[in-house]
């Protein structure tokens, strides 16, 4: 077997075993819950495509319990190579850039997300809305989340991209890894800010040949989404001009500011980030 045909299996494998983890999670946890309740075996698998996963407490366990399953998997069987080269080269400024360019980037993300104008399904928006309700659900979203995708989309799969293409080809790896992570999130409204997010993270693993920074731009992300579900309850129905009391012009000046902002934090990056061999720390 060619290494080609090695690294493009390896690549098939990590999707089959990504989407195993979530329909077992599922399963298992489902099954934990309706058992609990005093359902029956055969009454808790009838039950199963009934809807239980709108209950707040069953959603943040199956997330975690799914991103730890995934982060234990793909570090025991070293899908995803593990090394702390890059935290040696004490990349204290330009991970202090990233989380600037993961706050500046939340408006310009909305507005696009709006702009786009592509619904979250009535299920996954549940799914979301439990997740974000909870303090414990910071957990799976914050935290685990950002780590379970990072070894995941990076660390594996891009990371088996970029052995299938020449180095002047690059960015293509990058661009399908970024689509292969805008369908894991199973939907139109949520796939083409992940393609746009996965973008951004790809380049870094390729400049970096490390994780670190994507987890740091992918916690931010996922912290101030989290943080302001929680500080506005509602707010996930509100449109971008609601945020700013109805002020178009504020709207539009928060919007390019944040641009500029983005821009000015992509220019520091591709000045400051260094390029490494690619494993997962």
């Amino acid at each position: 077997m060619t290494t080609t045909t090695k690294n493009i299996l390896n690549i098939l494998w990590f999707i089959v075993v990504y989407l195993l983890v979530q329909v077992i999670a599922t399963v298992i946890v489902g099954m934990a819950f309706l058992m609990a309740r005093g359902s029956s075996i055969p009454e808790a698998l009838g039950s199963l495509s009934g809807g239980f996963l709108t209950e707040p407490t069953a959603i943040i366990v199956l997330t975690a319990v799914a991103n730890t399953t995934l982060i234990l998997l793909f570090l025991g069987f070293r899908w995803a190579p593990v090394s702390y080269s890059y935290l040696r080269t004490r990349p204290w400024r330009a991970l202090s850039w990233i989380a600037l360019l993961g706050l500046f980037t939340v408006i310009p993300s909305v507005w696009m997300i709006e702009w786009i104008d592509a619904d979250v399904p009535n299920g996954i928006e549940k799914v979301l809305r439990a997740l974000m309700s909870d303090g414990f659900g910071y957990l799976s979203v914050g935290i685990l989340a950002p780590i379970a995708e990072e070894i995941l989309f990076r660390g594996a799969i891009l990371r088996c991209l970029f052995t299938l293409f020449s180095k002047r080809m690059h960015w293509l790896p990058i661009v399908l890894s970024a689509l292969i992570f805008g369908l894991a999130h199973g939907n139109m409204g949520q796939a083409p800010h992940a393609v746009a997010l996965g973008l951004l993270l790809g380049w870094m693993y390729y400049r970096t040949g490390s994780i670190i920074p994507g987890i740091v731009l992918h916690w931010v992300n996922n912290s101030v989404a989290f943080a302001v579900c929680n500080l506005w309850p509602g707010s996930e129905d509100y449109k971008l001009i609601d945020l700013f009391g109805g002020n178009a012009w504020a709207m539009w000046l928060s919007l390019v500011f944040s641009m500029l902002l983005t821009i000015i934090c992509l220019l520091q990056l591709a000045r400051i980030l260094k390029k490494g061999k690619r494993t997962s720390r």
